[in-house]
């Protein structure tokens, strides 16, 4: 099987995906009607791809952008349209192809997929588990010797590294009996992590060939190493640590930062600040973030004398001063609006907007959140915190 990076690029766009929104790259690769299992799309003028049907998907953005004449911005609806990146496939091979892609080494682009977690019955995405530190895909078998033999390991791993590094483990669901047996496989090995069921077109793109295989992605999905075999701890250990970011890591201290708030021109000194802080990183152009502002009214009103809050926009995203205090003077946001940049959405390893952070009072991550939610879920986080004397 020969490797292709991608099957084409279009044009430059910025995709807002249901709950999440990022800066995307060019436009992809299109795919044939097949089931791949994962969630993606087209940007820009590039064709489609997606869960269901790429083609279909390429002609409603396609019939948008003509509607939108120069347009760059557009909004695309529905669960199943978060790309890696644009220029890798979900489906590893159109049919009609004879050359397929494969992700197997560092450097290379992660494929991207949903699939069923057995633990909770609910569908996981990759693009979910990416922006917060570290993930590492273990592709295994409920008939490989190797995969039991990695069991503690990880086990052993991951009692030192949960919460810093995101572990899944894969599974081929064309191949297994069933999720329950997965599933039991999972707890009566004492692996408490999440067990997906996946499928063997994700296999082969990662390279996976009858053996236990790692995958380590960075935040960006970005493969950093892989491994086949058994491995041990210190292996583990050596490629993941690197990519630990303190600032999106429970229970680590938060990055400080000193940065202007547009709305009065004073400096927000995050440590200067002994209570509880709550962080908003967001985008003017990003269409969850705007639909966050009830919820962030009602947090302002109901816990102003107990969390400070903050909403942050980077200038290297392009934002600017005058754009952040329209943005607030529109919607009436009141609390502090800061204009940062690169180094501090990096410090927090942000990937996605809108993304919330809790810091308590003694300067610790204390909670965060990828994407829209609503206001019971901050609140009960911020309950709980402020409950325990932080």
């Amino acid at each position: 099987m020969s490797k292709k990076k991608g099957h084409g690029r279009g044009g430059k766009a910025t995709t807002k995906n249901g709950d999440k929104t990022q800066k995307a790259p060019s436009g992809g690769a299109g795919s044939a009607d097949v089931s791949g299992g994962g969630s993606g799309g087209a940007n820009g003028s590039g064709s489609g791809r997606g869960i269901a049907s790429g083609k279909l998907t390429a002609i409603v953005i396609g019939i948008m952008l003509i509607a939108g004449g120069a347009t760059t911005i557009f909004f695309v609806f529905g669960q199943n349209f978060e790309p890696i990146d644009s220029d890798v496939p979900d489906v590893v091979c159109d049919p009609d192809a004879t050359e397929c892609f494969v992700a197997d080494s560092a450097g290379d682009k992660a494929i991207a997929f949903e699939h069923l977690d057995t633990s909770t019955s609910s569908y996981v995405s990759l693009r979910s588990l990416l922006g917060q530190g570290p993930v590492l895909l273990e592709f295994g078998s409920t008939e490989w010797a190797q995969t039991s033999q990695n069991t503690p390991i990880l086990l052993s791993f991951m009692a030192n590294y949960t919460g810093r590094v995101r572990l899944v483990s894969l599974f081929n669901g064309d191949t297994e009996a069933s999720p329950d047996w997965v599933k039991a496989y999972a707890s009566n090995g004492g692996r408490s992590w999440s067990h997906i069921l996946s499928n063997t077109t994700i296999f082969q793109g990662y390279g996976v060939d009858n053996s236990s295989t790692f995958v380590l992605l960075d935040g960006a999905g970005i493969i950093n190493w892989t491994a086949t075999g058994i491995l041990d701890v210190a292996q583990l250990e050596e490629n993941c640590i690197p990519l630990i970011v303190p600032g999106s890591v429970v229970g680590y201290h938060a990055p400080q930062f000193i940065h202007e708030n547009v709305l009065d021109n004073s400096f927000f000194d995050l440590s200067s600040v002994s209570e509880l802080v709550l962080l908003e990183f967001y985008h003017t152009n990003c269409g969850a973030c705007h639909t966050m502002t009830p919820v962030m009214k009602g947090l302002k009103e109901n816990y102003s004398a107990q969390i400070r809050i903050a909403s942050i926009a980077n200038k290297d995203w392009g934002e600017t001063s005058e754009g952040i205090l329209e943005f607030a003077n529109y919607y009436t946001r009141t609390w502090p609006h800061l204009i940062s940049n690169d180094s501090t959405n990096s410090a927090y390893a942000i990937e996605f907007t809108p993304s919330y952070v809790l810091i308590d009072g003694n300067g610790m991550i204390a909670w965060r959140h990828v994407g829209t939610t609503s206001y019971s879920v901050i609140a009960t986080a911020a309950d709980a915190i402020l409950s325990s004397g932080l």
